[in-house]
């Protein structure tokens, strides 16, 4: 059976923060990163260009988030993958989904896109934000 490659993007600017547990959630799900790095200031930058999954990470200037989209599809693209999956570096999946789950999904015959709602965290892992304003889709296609 053919390995399916699933390439993930990622759009950032100074990620600190998440990009340690963002990487180390990706690295176990998806085979290649690409990264549009907005002027990251603070190590953010330095740390997805040393990651081995990171192949492709290019720097921009000044926000402009559609500029900065295309180039991701274009980095994503030239990588030929099967899938794409586009995240910011705050979001991270739980840790019962495993790369199995994702293959199944991907090996779809009926399904060629998916949308998996995010659950917004305030202050505490015990409370989180499921308003229909609080929700948005982040999409693998």
């Amino acid at each position: 059976m053919k390995k399916i490659k699933l390439v993930v993007m990622v759009r950032v600017k100074d990620g600190i923060l998440f990009v340690r547990d963002w990487l180390a959630n990706m690295e176990r799900l998806v085979d290649e990163i690409v990264v549009v790095d907005n002027g990251s200031t603070d190590g953010t930058y330095e740390i997805l260009k040393n990651h081995p999954k990171v192949v492709e990470i290019e720097r921009t200037k000044g926000f402009n988030e559609g500029r900065d989209k295309i180039l991701a599809y274009e980095l994503a693209r030239k990588r030929n993958p099967d899938w794409c999956l586009w995240l910011d570096i705050d979001e991270i999946f739980e840790e019962s989904l495993t790369r199995k789950h994702i293959e199944r999904m991907m090996r779809s015959r009926v399904f060629n896109k998916y949308l998996f709602r995010p659950f917004h965290f305030f202050g505490n892992i015990i409370h989180y934000e499921a308003s229909k304003e609080a929700l948005n889709y982040v999409t693998m296609i």
